[in-house]
């Protein structure tokens, strides 16, 4: 079976911390190496500046989560092309990114119940996964 390999958006892993049954099964999947999934360091940023984050049990839960996945860091392809992406599409600059970090790591799919925040960009396919 070949395995889909994607990039993760914040909502997925926001559904997770919040107990939404749907987003257990998901990262289920995830854990269990079905998707190869990957996360933009903007995603970390989004999820840690959550008001719960600071938590101690939360920055555990936040912590095994991410590294189930790879880390894509934002350098300056990433940068530039983002930048390019919120110009042409007026994305918000966390989606552009999002979206860059997949196109310039060759990651087709990306991974998010925000459909709309995505689908302009051609580069780039969505997968909501539930």
């Amino acid at each position: 079976m070949i395995k889909k390999v994607i990039i993760v958006d914040s909502d997925l892993i926001i559904d997770l911390l919040r107990g939404i049954k749907e987003a257990e099964e998901f990262f289920e999947k995830v854990k269990s190496r079905e998707y190869i999934a990957n996360f933009s360091t903007i995603t970390e940023t989004e999820i840690f500046s959550g008001k719960t984050s600071s938590m101690p049990h939360e920055k555990i839960i936040i912590d095994t989560l991410l590294n189930l996945m790879n880390r894509i860091d934002i350098d300056k392809d990433v940068a530039r092309k983002a930048g390019e992406l919120r110009r042409e599409f007026g994305c918000g600059i966390p989606d552009a990114i999002i979206s860059a970090s997949a196109i310039i790591n060759r990651i087709q799919i990306i991974a998010t119940r925000n459909k709309k925040h995505f689908e302009m960009i051609k580069d780039v396919n969505v997968f909501t996964p539930y």
